[in-house]
């Protein structure tokens, strides 16, 4: 293991900014990894794109330093950090040993990592409810829930008034239709 990771290229492309990472990073190193993260994450940059396809060695330093960054990420109000693992990779390992790849926002292709992060850039009210945090997905639902409850009863008031009106009006109509008594007419 070299003390050096070999290369992090970040590049931007439009609201994303795409960090790459080759070589080796462990604990030596992560250093680099962070402050390329915390560049991207802390500026005018909506989006990050982390690729760790090329990454031939990583340690639990690397996977503290992605927990950390991704919660950082999502508790921010961009939501705006995908990592890029590829296929068959020592990342996709060593993620899938500690059970991570569901748990934080892993892609296997950089389309699939980039059309997360776009939808990332939708106010959260405007995503899909599976791009939604646990928290948020809660959330969603319990003001779902209470618009639903509002709504039935104001369903129900509305019903209710309609049936009142119906039944005054059949009343009204009722009384209109009984017929009035005739008075024989008189004749001369």
């Amino acid at each position: 293991m070299s003390s050096a990771v070999e290369d992090i290229r970040v590049s931007r492309q439009g609201k994303i900014e795409s960090i790459t990472v080759t070589g080796e990073i462990d604990l030596s190193n992560v250093a680099a990894l962070d402050d390329a993260l915390r560049s991207a994450l802390s500026g005018t940059t909506v989006s990050c794109l982390l690729d760790l396809s090329l990454v031939e060695f990583m340690d639990s330093s690397v996977v503290h330093s992605l927990l950390r960054w991704s919660k950082e990420a999502q508790v921010s109000a961009r939501e705006g950090l995908a990592i890029m693992v590829g296929e068959d990779t020592e990342a996709t390992r060593v993620l899938g040993v500690v059970g991570l790849m569901k748990r934080l926002p892993v892609f296997s292709t950089r389309e699939a990592a980039t059309t997360a992060l776009e939808i990332g850039q939708k106010p959260r009210s405007e995503r899909p409810l599976k791009w939604l945090t646990d928290r948020e997905l809660a959330a969603e639902r319990q003001e779902a829930q209470t618009s639903s409850d509002d709504a039935t009863r104001r369903l129900d008031d509305a019903m209710a008034e309609q049936d009142t009106r119906r039944r005054d009006a059949d009343a009204g109509s009722t009384t209109r239709q009984q017929p009035v008594p005739q008075v024989p007419a008189r004749r001369p």
